[in-house]
């Protein structure tokens, strides 16, 4: 068995021996190096369309790198960025073409009309900016600075002035004219009506325009009412019931409301005064909204300052003070140009735009007593006391705000109607404003079948509390006229030394030493200052020198009444 393995064994070496000698390796293959790899950002070899890298297409094959062949770039061009501050400018102005029609007026101001609703605003107005830079962030997602909308005015401006349209007028939207039975009253937006009265049928009646509408100064006017024709001027007496103000009381009030609109040269200063504070706050509310109802009903002081007061002007037609302590000087003849009216400049953005604006406006004010010293301001000036009847008796509480408005229209055109020929009389001379509002008054009661005795006591007797506070306020006046009443003088001249003896029992007991003038010179300022007090008895001072001596002459024009001696 040994020798079997050993044998085996020897054969399975040589076997192996065999194979291992007989074996010859593969022949390896010549080294080839790889292809070159592809340029940074490139798509890969036999793409049939490549990308750059600046996002523009080009066709084309591969081609393997050589330093020799110049690779095919396409020209490299420009990143498109956003929408710079320009091109912001550029399609505002567009957004204004699109939406705005370019006015001027007579100065060669500009104004814009919008398209929609033909209302007339100036270059600045808020209505304006605040589309204006919504329109920017909706659509273009930016944002339009105040700097960017003045640029974009100027160039609406300087591209469209050959096509803008002449205005026709200006004004503040309230009011009627002295030449003819017209009465204005705009409603917004874009709509002026045109109130007349037909004498036939005894209505009233109303045109509106709407294609082109005046600009509307007070930039604070609202509208919430609806005007109904159907509607009885009686019914504006529901309001004062409610109230519980006597009928001659409110006589004067509807007649003052009235004034406002009738003839704008005979606006007067309304002055409540009452000691209820819930009820005088709640009327004088009431009368600021049926003439012009704004988001604001009260200002809460009188500025010191006459651009202060102009510039509210601008804003409302009626100036609703309350409450009011005190007026100044200055502050009371400030009331009394507005009263009378004057010529202002009124600034649009950009600056050099400005146009001038005529302003008169009726003023309304509230006081627990009054607050009026100045001599000419109460010549323009209705102090009305209000008395409380008790309960109200016979009052429709349901009667909406719309019927007090509609019923105050129409009965403010009636009266225009109808005293149309009076103002039309006295054109040119002088009536003072006082018998233009007494003939307003009187054809008040008529419209309203009302006693005219009510209105017209009712008047005298307001003016002559007006007169007593007056007199009041000027002891030396005071003493004045009850020494011409005691000695039944209609005209008296003396040297003012005189005067000063002569009137020094006549002093009122309740003046202390210390305010009664202390000599001639102080009696003779005192007198001139109660100049307007001593008008209101028909009283005139006439100074003048005689030698060395100061005269003073007094004359009453009206003569005395016969006493009950005679």
């Amino acid at each position: 068995m040994s020798t079997d393995s050993a044998r085996q064994a020897t054969e399975g070496t040589s076997n192996h021996s065999t194979r291992a000698i007989n074996h010859t390796e593969p022949e390896m293959p010549e080294f080839t190096p790889p292809p070159p790899p592809p340029p940074p950002n490139h798509p890969p070899p036999n793409h049939p369309r490549f990308v750059w890298r600046d996002s523009q297409p080009f066709e084309g094959q591969y081609l393997e790198r050589n330093d020799q062949i110049v690779q095919p770039f396409p020209p490299q061009q420009r990143r498109q960025r956003g929408m710079t501050r320009r091109d912001l400018v550029q399609s505002m102005v567009v957004y204004l073409e699109q939406h705005y029609y370019l006015l001027r007026d007579d100065s060669g101001v500009f104004f814009l009309q919008n398209k929609a609703n033909a209302y007339l605003m100036p270059v600045n107005a808020d209505s304006l900016t605040i589309p204006m830079k919504d329109y920017a962030m909706r659509y273009f997602a930016k944002e339009l600075t105040d700097g960017m909308i003045k640029n974009v005015l100027d160039l609406f401006c300087g591209l469209y002035s050959a096509q803008s349209v002449q205005v026709p007028y200006v004004e503040c939207g309230r009011g009627g004219s002295r030449h003819d039975h017209l009465v204005n009253y705009y409603v917004g937006p874009g709509m002026l009506w045109h109130l007349y009265y037909d004498p036939i049928q005894q209505q009233c009646f109303s045109t509106h325009d709407r294609t082109v509408v005046p600009l509307m100064l007070n930039r604070s006017a609202q509208f919430d009412y609806k005007y109904h024709h159907t509607t009885r001027p009686a019914d504006l007496e529901n309001l004062f019931r409610g109230y519980s103000v006597p009928e001659s009381e409110y006589l004067i009030l509807i007649t003052w409301m009235v004034s406002t609109l009738v003839y704008g040269s005979n606006v007067f200063l309304l002055e409540l005064i009452d000691s209820d504070d819930e009820r005088i706050h709640k009327l004088q509310r009431d009368l600021k909204n049926l003439i012009d109802f704004c988001g604001t009903s009260f200002i809460p002081e009188v500025p010191s300052k006459r651009k202060g007061l102009e510039k509210l002007a601008l804003d409302h037609y009626v100036m609703s003070f309350s409450p009011v302590d005190n007026l100044t000087a200055s502050m009371q003849k400030n009331l009394l140009d507005l009263l009378n009216g004057y010529t202002v400049d009124a600034e649009l953005k950009p600056k050099r735009h400005s146009y001038s604006v005529f302003i008169q406006r009726p003023v309304l004010l509230s006081a627990d007593e009054s607050v009026i010293t100045h001599g000419p301001l109460l010549n323009r000036s209705i102090t009305l006391y209000l008395s409380r009847l008790g309960e109200p008796t016979g009052v429709d509480m349901s009667v909406p705000f719309d019927t007090y408005f509609s019923a105050w229209l129409q009965l403010t055109v009636c009266v225009k109607h109808h005293v149309h020929g009076f103002l039309k009389e006295h054109i040119n001379d002088h009536t003072s404003p006082m018998e233009i509002f007494r003939e307003v008054g009187l054809q008040v009661c008529k419209c309203l079948n009302k006693d005219e005795n009510l209105f017209l006591n009712e008047l005298a007797y307001q003016v002559a509390a007006r007169q007593e506070l007056s007199q009041s306020e000027s002891p030396a006046a005071q003493a004045l006229i009850a020494y011409l009443d005691h000695n039944s003088l209609c005209e008296q001249s003396m040297p003012v030394s005189d005067w000063l003896d002569a009137l020094e029992p006549f002093r009122p007991k309740r003046v202390l030493i210390s305010n009664w003038p202390a000599n001639a010179r102080a009696l003779g300022a005192a007198l001139k200052k109660a100049k307007s007090v001593l008008a209101a008895s028909n009283i005139e001072c006439f100074g003048k020198k005689r030698g060395s001596y100061r005269v003073l002459a007094i004359r009453r024009s009206t003569p005395l009444k016969p006493s009950a001696t005679d």
